[in-house]
């Protein structure tokens, strides 16, 4: 049973949805303990200290279950759920590395990750994860093909990165990465941006960072880094996103090109935003270093 909310609660209530032994206190009810231990639905109940018969509102004796997915999947929340579909973790795919001129190319922009939130969600309900793919590195040529978008499966898909100029040998521009989501019931209820691609690198100067461009409202996917004519580097292909990451612009010349921008998150009430390691290495890297890598979802429920 739930304990009740407000209203009358006593220890024989909490000893029958807890357990334990007669004669009854209530010292033996701190949360992490032998009864309401550290994975039990109690969240007002304090681990030490001053603890009253109301911090058990509300309190239940169920299970945390975790789970990470590294690929795509979908689940029903079961009928004993209760509380929030906790996020752990979630990290959005990195970009590709730059290709290279005289010098390396720029690296790719790591995914950009959520850490903590509460998603409110009731049993029932599907929750469907999506994991966002890494962009593909630049490559190093006259004309060489920008490295391929990261690939979603709900099409919160990098861009690709835009090929060099092909009039000597400069570095095209890494692909972007795709994000990782999380919807329920269809809806999506936390979204980890993909990290943009590097810019290919000139003969005269170096690949670019990106420009801070924040995107195109209302695109999930991220546009194409521009292609270079003539002599020097493409630009880094967008990320997906909530908003998709801009493309990287070229620059007159034989010089390198800007670096894709990086998909918007959507931060779960509690989660905080920060960035990941998966960045592709720019070329000369051997090709797979160059890739980025792809992203995870940890999730959490009481059940």
């Amino acid at each position: 049973m739930t304990l009740p909310s407000s209203g009358t609660i006593s220890l024989t209530d909490i000893q029958a949805e807890f357990g334990g032994s007669s004669p009854i206190s209530i010292s033996a009810y701190y949360k992490g303990g032998a009864y309401v231990t550290a994975t039990s639905y109690a969240p007002n109940v304090p681990v030490s200290g001053t603890i009253s018969l109301s911090d058990f509102y509300g309190a239940r004796k169920l299970s945390l279950y975790t789970f990470t997915y590294n690929s795509d999947a979908s689940f029903v929340l079961p009928g004993s759920f209760t509380g929030n579909l906790i996020v752990n973790y979630m990290l959005g795919a990195g970009g590709g590395g730059g290709g290279g001129d005289v010098g390396p190319g720029y690296p790719g922009y790591a995914g950009r990750t959520i850490a903590g939130g509460n998603i409110p969600a009731a049993a029932g309900q599907t929750v469907t994860i999506s994991i966002g793919n890494g962009g593909g590195g630049g490559a190093s040529s006259g004309g060489a093909p920008g490295g391929a978008g990261g690939s979603s499966s709900l099409g919160y898909n990098g861009a690709r990165g835009g090929n060099s100029g092909g009039s000597g040998v400069s570095g095209s521009g890494g692909g972007g990465g795709a994000a990782t989501i999380i919807l329920l019931d269809g809806s999506a209820v936390a979204v980890a941006g993909g990290g943009g691609g590097g810019g290919g690198d000139g003969y005269r100067s170096d690949a670019q960072p990106n420009q801070n461009n924040p995107g195109t409202s209302g695109a999930i996917s991220g546009t194409q880094g521009q292609d270079k004519d003539g002599d020097g580097g493409g630009g880094g292909g967008g990320a997906g996103g909530q908003n998709g990451g801009v493309g990287g612009d070229v620059r007159d010349g034989d010089n390198g090109g800007y670096s894709g921008e990086n998909g918007a998150s959507v931060i779960p009430a509690g989660g905080t935003a920060g960035q990941g390691g998966n960045g592709g290495n720019p070329n000369p890297a051997t090709p797979p270093e160059r890739d980025g890598g792809p992203g995870t979802v940890t999730v959490s429920y009481y059940a």
